[in-house]
């Protein structure tokens, strides 16, 4: 398996549609000036970057059997690795985030390169490993593991290889883009169909500030980090088509479409709410069929406080459904 050290021979990484070059020298076309190592330069429009060109699960195939795991989200591609038959980990490549969020990432660097990006390892937990390359801009792609079923083994050493494949990736300029059909999700951005004023008007949401992600498919805010933090995320995702599996679930329609609430009163410390309903046909990862694009509102509340989350998810999604496109 390639390691780390490989990260130094992909020091002069190109940069995918652009003159610049990770971990290199600027390389410019005559008379062309070279681009800043932002994450738009190298990936392009980083609304339509499609994850799963920046992974493929041969790069898995020396811990166990892999393949594409079903789609959870717009933002990462996953990847379903089973190192033996009682072992399941999820590989996830893609997600865009900022390094505002995680600061302490610029003490953690791993590899740093010379037009200003740089790997950095968010953390080293043997099933809940993770890296991210870090643009100039800031702006992070991160890549990492979990364990869901069976005793979790090392998973840092698949991290590795996940990140050496999206450098590989944007070296050989093959960072794909999708072409969203007319009135996918995929091009509508969460966060421009609510107002910070109408999370701030919820019970107990007073305190909340927005978080939003560079990839615009989702929108987050909390009040708090604390385990008494009351939180709500807006996402646009992909799965199947939403179903009630909590015992407090409903199939309720909200504001004219089918949607589907389940309840997780007791989460340790804490409580959720989520109210899905789905989209059009989603139909991009190979292997993986009956998808749908899905629009997924998710409260987060201390616990015992399930009923103060649930209405804020409610009040979320009617406010949010209408603006949807008819699917």
């Amino acid at each position: 398996m390639r390691r780390l050290a490989v990260l130094a021979v992909l020091a002069t990484v190109v940069l995918a549609g652009c003159s610049t070059r990770v971990g290199g020298e600027p390389v410019a076309a005559a008379g062309q000036v070279p681009e800043e190592a932002t994450a738009e330069n190298v990936l392009g429009d980083l609304t339509t970057v499609d994850p799963c060109s920046l992974t493929d699960p041969d790069v898995f195939t020396t811990f166990g059997s892999a393949d594409f795991a079903p789609p959870e989200s717009l933002d990462y591609c996953a990847i379903a690795v089973e190192p033996s038959a009682d072992v399941r980990v999820l590989v996830t490549v893609g997600l865009l985030d900022r390094l505002e969020s995680t600061p302490d990432l610029a003490g953690k660097k791993i590899e740093e390169f010379e037009d200003g990006t740089y790997t950095a390892r968010r953390d080293s937990s043997p099933g809940f490993c993770s890296q991210a390359l870090v643009f100039v801009d800031e702006v992070t792609l991160e890549v990492g593991t979990s364990t869901y079923e069976g005793t979790s083994p090392d998973t840092c050493p698949m991290v590795e290889a996940a990140m050496v494949k999206v450098l590989e990736v944007i070296e050989n300029e093959e960072v794909a883009h999708r072409e969203p059909v007319t009135d996918s999700l995929i091009a509508l951005d969460p966060c421009s169909l609510v107002e910070d004023e109408a999370i701030l008007a919820l019970p107990g949401f007073e305190a909340a500030k927005r978080r939003d992600y560079p990839g615009h498919h989702q929108c987050y805010w909390e009040t708090a980090t604390d385990d008494n933090r009351l939180s709500v995320r807006l996402v646009f995702g992909a799965g199947l088509t939403p179903t009630k599996w909590a015992a407090e679930g409903n199939s309720n329609p909200i504001a004219g479409r089918p949607t589907v609430t389940n309840l997780v009163p007791d989460a340790g410390t804490a409580s959720f709410c989520t109210i899905d309903t789905g989209h059009l046909p989603y139909e991009e990862v190979a292997g993986q069929s009956d998808m749908v694009e899905l629009a997924s509102v998710f409260v987060r509340t201390p616990k015992g406080q399930i009923n103060l989350g649930c209405q804020a998810a409610v009040a979320v999604a009617s406010a949010v459904w209408p603006q949807l496109p008819t699917p």
